[in-house]
């Protein structure tokens, strides 16, 4: 996307990303160079615009231990989702969150297989950690070819849909 915006478009795109040295280092290691994009580098940022005002949050999720990763925490319209990104975990402040009503909607990394040392939330925790009165809350996503989205939809999930 930094080379389609930069070549193509003639664009600097603006990355929102809670540590500037780190997605530097990322993208240097696949040929970026730093004057291709512009890192707006804050674990809580507010995006303005003429048609709206959005909070961005990063929260530190475990994924694998070589690879950091962030779920983000958006407010928009009185409205606040929750997207985990690539994570095994869930934070008890998520939970709490769907629990209270102050996270309206979760999107979960989810899969279909359950081992040890794992990367991606297994679809059985899932139903065990949220209550069957909140999963309409929560889309699983990150799909692999092991998720059974029957499943998913019948514990009262739902699924996000790829997109053609």
């Amino acid at each position: 996307m930094v080379f389609y915006s930069y070549y193509i478009k003639n664009l600097r795109p603006k990355i929102l990303f809670p540590d500037k040295n780190l997605i530097d280092v990322i993208l240097g290691s696949m040929g970026v160079r730093t004057n291709f994009y512009e890192v707006l580098s804050s674990v809580d940022t507010v995006i303005k615009n003429n048609d709206f005002n959005m909070e961005v949050s990063f929260r530190k999720c475990s994924h694998v231990d070589s690879i950091p990763s962030y779920g983000v925490l958006f407010k928009l319209d009185g409205s606040t989702l929750y997207y985990s990104g690539d994570s095994n975990s869930i934070s008890n402040f998520v939970l709490e969150g769907l629990e209270k009503g102050s996270i309206d909607f979760l999107y979960q990394d989810t899969c279909g297989i359950d081992y040890s040392e794992n990367p991606h939330f297994y679809l059985g925790r899932l139903a065990k950690l949220i209550k069957p009165e909140l999963r309409h809350k929560v889309y699983c996503m990150h799909i692999d070819p092991e998720f059974n989205r029957d499943e998913a939809l019948e514990l009262g999930f739902n699924v996000v849909e790829a997109v053609k």
